[in-house]
This record gives C-alpha cells, structure tokens and sequence, in this order.
C-alpha cells in the first residue's frame, strides 16, 4: 500500500474490525481519524511496515 503527503507508517492506526466488519482491517490516519482503508479478512496483527511504500 502506498503512503503520500509525508504520512509514516507510525501515523497509522490499524485495528481489527468490530461486529459485521469483524474480519476486516481498519486503517486510520492518527492525526484525525480519518478511515484510510478497510481491507476485508484480513487480521490488524498481520499489516506491518513492510506491507507499506512511500509513493
């Protein structure tokens, strides 16, 4: 996944989805809050700083 504007990894927060979305990853920016990203069956525990670029 690409990261832009100066965004580091670090300025995420990556949960694991709750209820219906139970099975999905939620990706969302630090800073505001702003949802980044949903990727579906996947577990937060296996996104890493590997799996990101600065683009």
């Amino acid at each position: 996944m690409g990261l832009t504007n100066g965004l580091e990894f670090s300025d995420l927060n990556i949960v694991q989805g709750m209820g219906a979305n139970a099975t999905d990853t939620e990706i969302y920016a630090l800073s505001n809050g702003e949802s980044l990203a949903t990727i579906s069956n996947v577990q937060a525990t296996q996104i890493t700083a590997e799996h990101f670029v600065n683009v």
